[in-house]
């Protein structure tokens, strides 16, 4: 089983099997979703592209969105100089700003947020993990 809750996990379960953190995570989400190594890999080769022009058009435009709300920080925070982050830490900030700011331009609203809205919690509490797997298995409409 490839179960890790950190990074340092992760490459501690990959120095062990001597392979790459990526292909740890492949087993892992094959292992989880139930699908072949190689049906995971071709799925995560095709959105790495998707990801890395959101990258690129987040980075790129630095006009705000439509609404005014957001735009133009993910660029700021990649060519800024950092005083408590380390280089490694301030580009994959910026990324993942990149990428939000990519699909806010784009007006599109990303699948895990539009999946939390349709989630309907219940009354008693339940465990988080619980409700994070009751999100995976609901089909959006």
């Amino acid at each position: 089983m490839y179960t890790y809750h950190s990074l340092k996990e992760l490459f501690d379960l990959a120095d062990k099997a001597e392979c790459s953190p990526g292909i740890i995570a492949c087993r892992a989400e094959a292992e989880e979703s139930e699908k072949s190594c190689e049906e995971v890999w071709n799925r995560m080769k095709k959105t790495i592209p998707v990801f890395r022009n959101a990258i690129r058009q987040g980075l790129s435009d630095t006009g705000k969105s439509a609404s005014g709300l957001v735009g133009g920080d993910a660029s700021r925070l990649y060519h800024g100089k950092m005083r408590f982050l380390s280089p490694i830490c301030q580009r994959a900030a910026s990324y993942a700003l990149a990428t939000a700011e990519s699909n806010a331009a784009r007006q599109q609203v990303p699948a895990a947020y539009f999946r939390l809205s349709l989630l309907q919690f219940p009354k008693k509490k339940t465990p988080v993990r619980k409700i994070l797997q009751e999100l995976s298995l609901r089909q959006v409409p």
